[in-house]
């Protein structure tokens, strides 16, 4: 988007280098009055169609997948841990013999 700000001595003057620099699509977007005239601001947004598509980049994109992957992986082994940890918890605290308690941990 183009943003530009138009100083004149009367809106008709000031509209005109509207037109006349950013054409009849610029949008008026403020006014005020100052010392000797007038400031009009005006913008003009950019046409889709001039601005470059999006190419996906597959390599980019097949990385992510897998690192997405990895991830939903080590949340779930994760999720496995805290369950066993919340189950010898449960039975440090059940009142059971310590004897009793599993407590082969897996290394990681």
């Amino acid at each position: 988007m183009q943003v530009k700000r138009f100083f004149a001595a009367d809106m008709r003057q000031a509209m005109k280098l509207v037109r006349d620099e950013l054409g009849a699509e610029a949008a008026i977007i403020g006014n005020r009055r100052i010392a000797g005239g007038v400031e009009l601001t005006a913008a003009l947004d950019y046409k889709l169609s001039a601005l470059a598509p999006r190419v996906p980049n597959m390599e980019l994109e097949d990385e992510l997948r897998k690192t997405q992957s990895r991830i939903v992986s080590a949340q779930a082994e994760l999720n496995s841990r805290s369950d066993s940890d919340a189950s010898i918890n449960l039975q440090l605290f059940s009142g059971k013999p310590v004897s009793a308690v599993d407590t082969h941990i897996e290394p990681t």
